[in-house]
């Protein structure tokens, strides 16, 4: 129902948000595969835009890493460690995820 829900959103952050969720959600029931699809079609939503730092990105990314091919996973690393520069918060994403 909330996949039904995504199509109607117009605004790119609320899609992408609401596919996080998404992610999010898939991630409690402990079905990482499909958590992973959802992080990621939400994330190339916003992929080129400036987002705020939240803490659920590193569990996102380390869900990733997990799932997805290196060269996928490597993509999204990458993609956080530029936002640094905008938001240096993003250090504790990428710090969380050489622990």
């Amino acid at each position: 129902m909330l996949v039904k829900h995504v199509g109607r959103l117009k605004e790119p952050r609320a899609k992408s948000n609401m596919l996080l969720h998404i992610g999010m959600l898939y991630l409690e029931l402990g079905e990482e595969q499909e958590a992973s699809q959802h992080f990621i079609k939400g994330l190339t939503i916003v992929e080129a835009m400036e987002l705020e730092y939240a803490p659920q990105f590193l569990a996102i990314l380390q869900v990733i890493q997990r799932q997805e091919t290196p060269m996928v996973a490597d993509y999204w690393l990458q993609n956080f460690t530029n936002r640094i520069v905008d938001h240096p918060k993003f250090k504790r994403t990428i710090a969380g995820l050489a622990l």
